[in-house]
């Protein structure tokens, strides 16, 4: 059973871990989505595989979603997301609890 008042305790009084951890999801969900498209689109793609193993695959699904009407929107958000999620996350568990 899930106890929300715990949850909700943790958002209030450590915020940016919180968020960085969402942001993280986000832009894990928009790399998949990038390689699910890509795959499903017939091109190669590292698909079970680590995160840099792969950094190319944003700019190689712009140059293809263009030609098939693809949405560019996780191509331009994935990197951000992920960025700012762990310097979230970073700066909220380093200063935050203390």
């Amino acid at each position: 059973m899930i106890d929300w008042h715990v949850i909700a305790h943790v958002i209030r009084h450590s915020p940016l871990p919180v968020l960085g951890f969402v942001l993280i999801g986000a832009g894990s969900v928009m790399w998949w989505l990038i390689q699910l498209a890509m795959t499903k689109g017939g091109y190669k793609t590292r698909m079970f595989q680590q995160i840099p193993n792969d950094v190319g695959l944003p700019v190689q699904y712009l140059k293809v979603s263009s030609r098939r009407g693809w949405s560019a929107w996780p191509a331009y958000l994935v990197w951000p997301c992920l960025i700012l999620g762990a310097l979230l996350l970073f700066i909220g568990i380093a200063f935050g609890w203390s």
